[in-house]
């Protein structure tokens, strides 16, 4: 009698038990990349693998986040979660036929965990934010989809994001690089931050000027980018901007 792949073996199970023996499988093939690891992530993680399949409703895709926020939760060996979570995530440059599906469901997780102050889930989300490179279109769709849930959807909720610096020094590094590159102070309002996320990056700044050096030490085998250079800009130009502004009311 043939034994059942693994394959057949998760589509029998379903959801959600299927996803936690996933997660499980990536964890044990360490190293290894193949066709295979991929599909079985795109059908039990994402479930985007089938023409035919509608994915999860609402109430199982929450599930699926706390799935994942558990999964992250009990891990202690860093790079072994920064391993898995780079095969869950990646996009190799919005090259991923499934890019903006795994962006959203990545801005989902990391707006829970910025909520849940999960440690591991937001320094794994630095290192993804590393290797993808802070300027391409994955990385600002994510911070984007942060921005507009707690500065934009929840402002009553900018206590939380205010902590992140605490919880993750690594994150709140990338997140401060990001925001000063995407907004670049020109005269039209648009490229202006949201006065509540100034008042959250002067806050963990102010606080722990350190923060801004903390992607150095998770630099290995990628360019270390730090947001000194954005806040320099950002101090230049911010002068200039209000000078402009009070010359147009007057």
């Amino acid at each position: 009698m043939k034994m059942p792949s693994l394959r057949d073996s998760l589509a029998y199970e379903g959801f959600p038990q299927a996803t936690r023996r996933v997660l499980e499988h990536v964890e044990s093939c360490q190293g290894e990349t193949g066709g295979n690891l991929g599909a079985l992530v795109d059908e039990f993680v994402h479930f985007r693998a089938l023409p035919h399949h509608t994915g999860l409703n609402a109430l199982q895709e929450l599930q699926l986040l706390q799935i994942l926020s558990d999964y992250f939760g009990v891990k202690t060996n860093v790079g072994v979660a920064r391993s898995v979570f780079m095969v869950l995530f990646a996009t190799r440059g919005g090259a991923d036929r499934l890019s903006d599906h795994k962006v959203k469901l990545l801005g989902k997780l990391v707006s829970m965990c910025i909520a849940t102050q999960h440690e591991m889930v937001l320094d794994c989300t630095a290192f993804w934010i590393l290797q993808e490179g802070a300027t391409s279109p994955p990385v600002l769709a994510l911070l984007n989809s942060i921005i507009q849930d707690y500065c934009m959807l929840m402002p009553g909720t900018l206590d939380t994001l205010q902590k992140v610096d605490k919880t993750s020094p690594s994150f709140a590094c990338q997140f401060v690089t990001i925001v000063t590159g995407l907004y670049q102070l020109k005269p039209d309002t648009s490229s202006r931050p949201p006065p509540a996320l100034l008042e959250v990056i002067a806050e963990w700044i102010a606080g722990n000027p350190r923060i801004c050096l903390s992607s150095l030490r998770d630099a290995k085998g990628a360019v270390p980018v730090t947001p000194i250079p954005g806040l320099c800009h950002w101090c230049i130009k911010s002068p200039l901007v209000q000078v402009a502004e009070r010359s147009s009311q007057e």
